[in-house]
């Protein structure tokens, strides 16, 4: 007569079969009173779930190890991915990897660097006129043909400083002369600087021919004047005539701004002066 155990030996085998050492006998197989238990405990391992340790089995010296992750893998969360790492202290996440564009998808431009902070103006322009006709007083004093006039100029930059103390300095060619044909238009050979050209200091008030302008933000005043004792015009015998030249600007020896145009145009005109009438020629000025 066969006993159980016997049989279990020799009967085929119709399922899978997990077997463990007995902690009592250390035998294969399953001990007499434990096959339940542990058909139960394979089938736990199989699904895969860890069987919990029955009595007498000690498992405390088991040593249980996390496995590292690929660096590539990662939890992703509501579009934001996580990095997980195994170590001996638990799961670290790495919320701060951003998540790589999708396919198709152009990454917004990084912002621009900031704006250095100018060195200089960086245009200039002609932010008015004022005319200076020759007066009595004038004929008085001896003039005949005179004067032109006084462009305010104004400096500027994108950051709207105040460049109140810069010295800008002018550059000055001859283009045309019809009142005295071959000659200099514009010698400035009275003027601040004489043939080199004037200097001009931001923020400066000016005086001239009586009249006074008070200083103004990033302004300076250009005086276009000339006065002769001789009646131009008369003496040329021409009904009027014309002065052209250019005009640029510079800093330290850098230009800025466009190239002016200065243009004195020469009229005849009659004044009286003492009672009498006395033959003049006028100049007006435009700047553009």
């Amino acid at each position: 007569m066969f006993t159980q155990a016997t049989k279990s030996a020799i009967l085929p085998v119709t399922r899978p079969v997990l077997q463990r050492p007995c902690a009592c006998s250390g035998s294969l197989g399953w001990e007499r009173g434990e096959q339940d238990e542990g058909r139960q405990a394979a089938k736990m391992h199989v699904d895969g779930i860890r069987p919990s340790a029955g009595a007498g089995h000690d498992i405390s010296r088991i040593r249980v190890q996390a496995t590292r992750p690929h660096p590539d893998a990662g939890l992703r969360m509501d579009g934001l991915t996580i990095n997980a790492e195994a170590d001996e202290q638990g799961i670290s996440m790495d919320q701060n990897h951003q998540p790589a564009p999708a396919p198709g998808v152009t990454p917004p431009p990084p912002p621009p660097p900031p704006t250095p902070a100018p060195t200089r103006p960086t245009t200039i322009s002609v932010a008015q006129v004022f005319q200076a006709p020759i007066a009595a007083a004038n004929v008085t004093a001896g003039f005949h043909s005179g004067f032109g006039g006084v462009a305010r100029m104004e400096v500027s930059d994108p950051s709207g400083r105040d460049w109140a103390g810069t010295a800008v300095h002018e550059n000055i060619t001859s283009a045309t002369n019809t009142c005295q044909p071959g000659t200099n238009a514009c010698p400035n050979t009275g003027g601040q600087g004489g043939a080199a050209g004037s200097t001009f200091n931001v923020g400066d008030p000016t005086s001239a021919l009586g009249f006074s302008l008070p200083a103004q933000r990033n302004s300076f005043y250009d005086l276009h004047l000339f006065g002769v004792q001789a009646n131009v015009l008369h003496d040329a015998g021409l009904p009027r005539c014309e002065q052209t030249c250019t005009q640029r600007y510079d800093i330290g020896g850098t230009m800025f701004g466009p190239t002016f145009t200065i243009r004195r145009t020469m009229t005849p005109d009659r004044l009286t002066v003492s009672g009498h009438a006395v033959d003049v020629t006028q100049v007006a000025l435009d700047k553009s």
